[in-house]
C-alpha cells in the first residue's frame, strides 16, 4: 500500500511539471492469433458430462481391480450394461438458425425415461423401454403398441421404480435364455438390492447381477 502511495505521489509531482503518466498500449489480438494460441497450448471448448465431478477416484481405483476380475471371467459379447437417462422432449434448443433475434420461453421440464442396455462389443442393444407420466397417452391412441419395438411403463414421476426394474430384469432374463451373461449396474434407489430378490423368490437362470460400487 505504501509503495502504491509512494509512487501515485511521485506521479502527481511530475504532471505538475508538465510530464504526464505513460498509458499502456491497448492490447488487440487477431482472430487468428488466438486460434494458434489455442492450438499450442491445448485449450479446447468441453462439455461437462453428467455427474463425472462427483465421482470418487480412490474409491474408482481400488474397486477397479474386482470389476475387471468379474468382467473378464465373461466374452465381450456377454457383458451388458445398462442405465437410465432422463429426455426432456419438449424442452427447446438453446440455439436456433435465424434471421433475427428469437423470444425465449419458459423452460419446459416435462420428461421421460429411457432405460438403455447394450453388450460390451455393441453387437446386441436391448429394444428401448420407456417411463412416462400417463399410463394411457394420447399419442397412443389407436396404436398397438406390441408393435412399437419399446416397452412402456408409467408412474407419476416417469422414474425407474424398483417394480419397473423387477420386471424388466426377468425380461432381460427371459432374452438371455441359453446363455451365461453378466449384467452390470449402478446403485440407484430404484435399483433393488440383490438381497431382496431372494426375499422375493426371484431367481435369474441366465444373468448374474454385478452392482457398480457406490462413489
Amino acid at each position: 500500500m505504501r509503495t502504491q502511495i509512494r509512487t501515485c505521489s511521485t506521479w502527481m509531482k511530475l504532471a505538475s511539471v508538465g510530464i504526464s503518466k505513460p498509458t499502456a498500449p491497448e492490447m488487440a489480438f487477431s482472430q487468428g492469433w488466438l486460434e494458434k494460441f489455442k492450438d499450442r497450448h491445448g485449450i479446447k471448448s468441453f462439455c461437462r458430462f453428467g455427474e463425472s465431478g462427483a465421482l470418487d477416484m480412490e474409491v474408482v481405483g481400488a474397486a477397479l481391480p474386482d470389476i475387471r476380475a468379474v468382467v473378464d471371467a465373461y466374452t465381450k459379447k456377454d457383458v451388458f450394461n445398462m442405465d437410465e437417462t432422463g429426455l426432456c422432449w419438449h424442452l427447446q434448443a438453446d440455439n436456433s438458425m435465424a434471421t433475427h433475434q428469437l423470444e425465449g420461453r419458459n423452460i419446459n421440464k416435462e420428461r421421460i425415461t429411457l432405460v438403455i442396455c447394450a453388450n460390451s462389443d455393441s453387437s446386441q442393444k436391448i429394444s428401448l423401454t420407456i417411463i412416462g407420466k400417463h399410463l394411457n397417452p394420447r399419442c397412443f391412441k389407436g396404436i398397438n403398441r406390441d408393435t412399437l419395438g419399446a416397452r412402456y411403463h408409467a408412474n407419476a414421476k416417469a422414474w425407474m421404480t424398483q417394480n419397473v426394474f423387477r420386471l424388466w430384469l426377468l425380461d432381460f432374463d427371459r432374452r438371455m435364455q441359453g446363455r451365461q451373461v453378466l449384467l452390470l449396474l449402478d446403485n440407484c434407489l430404484g435399483h433393488i438390492p440383490l438381497e431382496e430378490f431372494a426375499e422375493m423368490n426371484v431367481v435369474f437362470r441366465n444373468t448374474r447381477i454385478f452392482y457398480l460400487p457406490p462413489t
